[in-house]
């Protein structure tokens, strides 16, 4: 009994113990400030190029060391203050002091919103765990993450923490994140928090070039360009990659309401392969992918198998490791597999000649034993006075003995007149061939002469006599100018209507017997006797029409009578002593009866029509007003 009172004893004093020495915290103190009046050096970037953003962390502490999700881009220190370099699109910061546990620091929660080139300051300070009480923290529904003063704490168990003010940040995917402060106190130690659902927002990633592979929080989702939906308030890792270009690597957090569009000029992160291959031809794998011909190749990073080869050449091969931007120049010279050549021919005194695509490569008399012969094929010549030239072809194999012979005999004998009477044979054969082909030719010539001269010698024929009508019928446009003198109808009577007159323009356009004729006219009064209405008399009247009317006509000589029919359209005002202006709108159907005079040769001429109207349809005001029924008009025509 007395050795188990002795083991709780321990057992409870090495609890208390553990208890004191637990690992000390750190903290921000306060929220950050932004430093309008510092600046960064542009040459301090990140990964991916862009001008890094700066954050003074002050401290009473002796070492910090620092870590971001995107990496940190470098730290300058001095006693009590660090200036720590990081990307632009940052948007954690873990701080590290020995004995104490990593803080966190999501820079949104302290108020800092890094941009290129800006500069924010913080202060981080340790608390020691001296005056420590178990608190609680329920949150509905559960958290994913609850996070007291930047560390990370576990809801379901009793947490530790100083009496005093902390911040807690609490994450769960598809609620809105909450980002509080809490007072704690001997009587306030259970902090309750009911988050809110948010609904998702749309992100999207663009890059140039597209077709980058998007990851996010470590999973391949997509290529660019790429939009999906992702809840807002959720710190999320991105990842861009692309093969020939630098890696993107970012933290990013979608807020509420607000649609994520992200786009990124993509950075190459090639090196230059410079290759000069001997011989030209040969073939260039690499990485088993062909390259044959090209002397200058843009690659990413990494390392390579390159390949060089031909046949009837030693291969090389080798691995090499091309950095970003470096520039390699590579020179392969293939050697060539060679054999031995043991040639005989039965003339000591003969000339030899060894051929390698068409280029000599070796001359000699009589045997010979040639050492080293590059492998492939050759042209022999042998040559002796008296006798016709010998060709043939040897195949020179790789590192073996090569035996080829040759042989002079009496058939192959050709005496100096033979070769004399063979050479004038084939001049007089070129001489004969040369002298027909002059003779045809000169007979060509000679009846092309003797028909072209039968030509010139034969009269030509008269020409066609036109067939004679007193009718025709022609094409033809023209522009009409014409004078007109309307009759007009009021109320159903003839007037006596004076000094009634009118101009009209007019287009017609004539094919075979059948025209298409266009009238727009303009009549007005100076004077009306002797009508009134109401009492009231007629001061003036204006009438203005259109007509479209197709009909037909015959040319007799310079006269061209026609008759047409089609509709008139009308307006009409009439102008009343002492009342309002009356108007009227109608159509009409309308009969032309005209004749033209055109003079011969010439585009210049005169016409006279006569148009009468039917089938009016009056809409015309509660006054009367004056209806044109005949019109007469005379003017010039201008053709085209």
């Amino acid at each position: 009994m007395k050795i188990y009172l002795l083991f709780t004893f321990f057992l409870v004093s090495l609890f208390s113990s553990s208890i004191a020495q637990e690992i000390s915290e750190l903290r921000v103190v306060g929220k950050a400030v932004y430093e309008s009046g510092e600046l960064i050096d542009q040459s301090i970037r990140d990964v991916n190029g862009e001008i890094a953003s700066g954050i003074i962390v002050l401290t009473d502490l002796t070492s910090l060391a620092f870590e971001a999700r995107n990496g940190v881009v470098k730290v300058n220190s001095s006693p009590g203050k660090y200036v720590v370099f990081v990307s632009p699109t940052e948007r954690v910061l873990t701080v590290l002091s020995s004995g104490y546990k990593p803080l966190t620091i999501y820079l949104y929660d302290v108020g800092i919103r890094l941009k290129a080139g800006q500069v924010w300051k913080i202060e981080v300070t340790g608390s020691k765990k001296t005056n420590q009480i178990p608190i609680n923290i329920k949150v509905t529904p559960e958290a994913k993450s609850i996070l007291l003063d930047g560390n990370q704490v576990d809801p379901s168990q009793a947490i530790m923490a100083e009496v005093g003010t902390h911040q807690v940040r609490i994450e769960q995917l598809g609620y809105k994140t909450v980002l509080d402060s809490i007072t704690v106190t001997s009587q306030k130690t259970l902090f309750e928090f009911n988050l809110k659902q948010v609904k998702p927002e749309k992100l999207i990633v663009r890059t140039t070039p597209k077709d980058a592979s998007v990851i996010i929080d470590n999973k391949l989702v997509g290529l660019t360009p790429f939009t999906d939906f992702y809840y807002p308030g959720i710190v999320y890792q991105l990842k861009i990659v692309k093969n020939g270009y630098r890696d993107i690597d970012q933290s990013i957090e979608l807020e509420i309401d607000q649609p994520l569009d992200l786009s990124f000029n993509m950075v190459k992160n090639v090196g230059n392969l410079m290759f000069n291959v001997s011989p030209a031809d040969a073939q260039i794998l690499i990485n088993k992918k062909v390259y044959t011909g090209q002397k200058q190749i843009e690659l990413s990073s990494g390392t390579y198998l390159v390949e060089i080869s031909k046949s009837g050449y030693e291969s090389i091969s080798e691995t090499f490791q091309l950095k970003e931007y470096e520039k390699v120049d590579k020179v392969y010279n293939l050697k060539r597999l060679s054999g031995n050549l043991r040639f005989r021919i039965n003339d000591p005194d003969a000339e030899v000649e060894l051929y390698d695509n068409s280029i000599l490569y070796k001359q000699w008399k009589g045997i010979e034993y040639l050492v080293d012969v590059p492998a492939g094929t050759y042209k022999v010549v042998a040559k002796k006075p008296g006798y016709v030239n010998l060709e043939s072809y040897v195949i020179i194999k790789e590192n073996v003995e090569n035996q080829f012979s040759l042989e002079f005999t009496d058939d192959q004998i050709q005496t100096l007149t033979q070769k004399r009477n063979d050479d004038s044979k084939k001049l007089e054969i070129e001489r004969l061939e040369q002298e027909s082909k002059d003779r045809l030719e000169k007979e060509r010539i000679s009846r092309l002469e003797a028909e072209k001269k039968e030509l010139e010698s034969k009269p030509l024929p008269p020409p066609p006599k036109p067939s004679k009508r007193w009718y025709s019928h022609s094409d033809y446009s023209s522009w009409n100018f014409s004078y007109t003198r309307p009759e007009f109808s009021y109320q159903g009577f003839k007037d006596n209507i004076s000094e009634t007159h009118g101009f009209a323009i007019g287009l017609d356009a004539n094919g075979g017997f059948f025209s298409l004729n266009q009238q727009a006219g303009l009549s007005y009064h100076t004077a009306i006797d002797g009508l009134e209405y109401e009492g009231e008399s007629i001061d003036g009247y204006m009438h203005a029409h259109y007509q479209l009317s197709i009909g037909a006509g015959i040319s007799l000589f310079i006269l061209s009578p026609y008759i047409s029919v089609g509709i008139d359209y009308n307006y009409i005002e009439t102008q009343w002593d002492g009342l309002d202006t009356s108007s009227a709108d109608f159509i009409n159907g309308v009969v032309n009866y005209g004749v033209k005079l055109r003079f011969p040769n010439s585009g210049f001429g005169f016409h006279l029509n006569y148009s009468e109207a039917f089938n009016i349809e009056d809409n015309a005001s509660d006054l009367p007003a004056f209806i044109p029924m005949k019109r007469m008009s005379a003017g010039i025509s201008f053709y085209f």
